[in-house]
């Protein structure tokens, strides 16, 4: 019976850590995309800024 207990909590262990790293590889891919999207958005900031100073 313990050792039906120790498989389960290695088990579990093991799809958290791995629920983990699938996470952290999804946020990684979708780090350039958010990237930019704040590059072009200062960018148009900067225009707009700037047409208004002259």
């Amino acid at each position: 019976m313990k050792k039906y207990l120790i498989y389960s909590i290695v088990l579990a262990v093991i799809l958290f850590v791995g629920s983990l790293i699938t996470l952290m590889i999804y946020e990684v891919t979708k780090l350039p995309d958010s990237l930019n999207r704040t590059i072009t958005e200062v960018e148009e900031f900067t225009k707009i800024r700037s047409s208004l100073q002259i």
